[in-house]
């Protein structure tokens, strides 16, 4: 467990939670290890999620599958210098709702082939 988020710096400022040149220690000594799990599990299994349908047969999922990959390895290859923890709730944002979209499509195609057998 963490210390939590205790204001260091005046208001206006950069405290040292935000502002830093390491970007996973200050998160660490806030939210402690638990934290770390907390925010990673999310952008875990969105990568998992996006490496099944990288997998899959579809075609036309394999490039939104490509792009989130690229765009969570390509952040997490720095773990420490890592922008997730910055912009953990856009960036976390944009890739569930990637998601999302290809998964409400695919559910709506599979009502549309059911209601269209004869």
């Amino acid at each position: 467990m963490g210390n939590g988020y205790i204001r260091e710096a005046r208001k206006g400022e950069y405290d040292y939670v935000v502002g830093g040149d390491t970007l996973i220690a200050p998160v660490l000594f806030t939210e402690g290890f638990t934290g770390i799990v907390l925010r990673v599990l999310p952008i875990a299994l969105l990568t998992l999620f996006f490496f099944k349908l990288l997998f899959l047969k579809e075609k036309k999922y394999k490039l939104f599958a490509v792009v989130a990959i690229s765009l969570i390895l390509a952040e997490m290859a720095n773990a420490v210098q890592t922008k997730y923890f910055v912009y953990y709730t856009r960036d976390t944002f944009i890739l569930f709702i990637l998601a999302m979209i290809i998964y409400n499509e695919k559910k709506s195609n599979k009502q549309k082939a059911i209601t269209n057998v004869p």
